[in-house]
């Protein structure tokens, strides 16, 4: 198994600065598994998808690009993958519409479903099979979730009590672009079967932005008594942290972190309401301190706090930022200066 140090180099290499990466490295400790439900319905070939190919060493500037729906599902998919794998936590990634059809008691390994687990063979391996599954695959079929979800719970049912008697978390991670096949109460009743047996966290991960779509999941994380975190495409997601949170550049491996699922409640938070000034000050210490420097200020003294961040984002790199589509520093300083003035 990867050490400490290993992993953390691991999400550094992934792109998140040195202290965010030590305190997901810490909450990462705790995740037994991650299941992945890939949405590859008929609606998945609508072209209004997005992808933000990845930074390279050197480059300066990056552009989204426009894809299907589906493209953009089968990138994330081989992106988890990877990040999984190099992380060394276990995850499966299952297609909602199996290629076996409606039978979901005879699934093929590789065709239908993958997993990454370091205890089951080579992880590059693995990896190379998520990517020839989604390759293999294509949107067709309808939007069955309830009862994809009921046969993945049953599925799943050995390694989750495992991961249990670990003191472990699981998550569950819905990617799709629509409303599911038999409503909503089904398909609702069916997560909840498995948050209560398994003690799972839900993430729904949205590859549309038609707004019914948006507002029914809206609604059921409104309504739900379990975890659950709905999440947009990049773009989406970054508006609305900017509408409330505008001090902050919504780079795309803060996105990539909050699609697998985390416990860290900040991340959680950016969308929904503004951060106090303890809150503010916290998340800039996590992705802008890294180890050598000099301790921060208090916030509460403003002036000195500014003139240690301008100095800390003089020396990190830009980071991309998906609502101007540029290269800019991680935070907004006039807006940073905004924030912790109106919690003083």
């Amino acid at each position: 198994m990867a050490s400490t140090s290993d992993r953390v180099k691991v999400l550094e290499n992934f792109g998140l600065p040195s202290g965010m990466a030590e305190v997901l490295e810490k909450e990462d400790r705790k995740v037994g598994m991650r299941i992945f439900i890939l949405d590859n319905s008929g609606s998945t070939s609508s072209s209004d998808g997005l992808h933000v190919p990845k930074l390279k060493p050197g480059d300066v500037s990056v552009q989204a690009q426009s894809c299907s729906r589906w493209e953009e599902i089968k990138r994330m998919a081989i992106d988890q993958a990877e990040l999984n794998a190099q992380t060394q936590t276990p995850c499966k990634f299952f297609l909602l519409n199996p290629k076996q059809g409606s039978n979901w008691n005879n699934l093929t390994a590789g065709q239908d479903f993958c997993e990454i687990n370091p205890h089951r063979g080579n992880l590059q391996d693995q990896v190379q099979a998520v990517r020839q599954m989604v390759d293999n695959s294509g949107p067709d079929g309808g939007t069955p979730l309830a009862k994809c979800i009921e046969a993945v719970g049953k599925l799943i049912k050995d390694d989750m009590e495992s991961i249990l008697e670990k003191d472990k978390r699981g998550y569950l991670v819905l990617v799709t672009d629509g409303l599911p096949d038999t409503g909503k109460d089904q398909m609702v009743t069916e997560i909840r079967k498995l948050c209560v047996a398994y003690e799972l966290f839900v993430v729904v991960r949205l590859c549309t932005a038609e707004q019914n779509v948006v507002d029914y999941y809206n609604k059921v994380d409104e309504e739900v008594e379990f975890s659950l975190d709905v999440l947009c495409n990049l773009e989406a997601e970054a508006r609305e942290i900017k509408a409330v949170n505008p001090w902050l550049s919504y780079f795309p491996e803060l996105h990539a972190i909050r699609e697998g699922g985390t416990n860290l409640r900040l991340l959680d938070l950016l969308d929904e309401r503004p951060f106090t000034g303890d809150e503010t000050a916290k998340f800039i210490q996590m992705i802008m301190h890294c180890k050598g420097d000099n301790p921060m200020p208090g916030w509460r003294e403003v002036d000195k706090y500014m003139q240690a961040l301008n100095e800390l984002d003089r020396r990190r790199p830009k980071v991309y930022n998906p609502c101007d589509r540029t290269m800019k520093s991680m935070v907004d300083m006039e807006e940073v200066r905004k924030a912790l003035t109106a919690s003083l």
